[in-house]
């Protein structure tokens, strides 16, 4: 997301703050763009992984239950074209099979095609194309079968769920948990609101 958003396990002592995104999310797309908009310096410190909420890895921990008294929850938007059941891992498992160095164009393009296009990220040949671009097209083919992939979603999706993340976008700023666009937003363009925020919101 942004030039920070490479999915990546990197040094967590550069990062001030740690999030989770999923091409699933309408709100994560709104956040993607908002950031886009961001200078380096603001947005580097920034550590995005992708969420991973799929069977394939619920046997690794439980994600957590949203909080009571919310008067939202996550929304899952149909697009055209798109499976009845679509696999939300594949795409995030997509992006972690990609040189870190081309992740950032890598996401911005699965955002796009997802968001504006309305085309299925979950189908394998949309996400081989979309990688073909930046010459990752087989290294994304076998994403779902490469044991060093599933490895770092596995960390991912333990993470998540020690940060308590219910849903998408999801931010762990200065020990405290914030989810919803507009949360996300006011903790990353003035930190010092931290304190302010009372609960989550969409």
């Amino acid at each position: 997301m942004s030039r920070s958003s490479p999915a990546t396990t990197g040094d967590p002592e550069y990062y001030a703050r740690r999030g989770y995104f999923s091409f699933r999310s309408p709100y994560s797309w709104l956040l993607h763009r908002r950031l886009a908009r961001l200078d380096a310096a603001q947005s580097d410190r920034t550590q995005w992984l992708p969420f991973f909420e799929g069977r394939t890895f619920e046997h690794i921990a439980r994600i957590p239950s949203a909080p009571t008294g919310l008067g939202c929850s996550p929304v899952t938007v149909a697009q055209r074209g798109e499976s009845p059941k679509p696999d939300w891992d594949k795409p995030h498992l997509a992006v972690l099979a990609v040189p870190a160095r081309q992740r950032a164009a890598f996401i911005d393009a699965i955002f796009r095609t997802r968001w504006v296009e309305g085309d299925d990220v979950c189908d394998p040949r949309v996400l081989c194309e979309l990688a073909g671009g930046i010459g990752a097209a087989a290294a994304v083919a076998e994403s779902a079968e490469n044991a060093a992939v599933l490895g770092v979603a596995r960390v991912l999706r333990y993470q998540a769920c020690l940060d308590g993340a219910f849903g998408v976008p999801y931010l762990v700023i200065s020990g405290q948990l914030r989810w919803g666009l507009d949360q996300v937003c006011r903790a990353i363009d003035d930190p010092a609101s931290i304190g302010e925020m009372s609960r989550p919101a969409c």
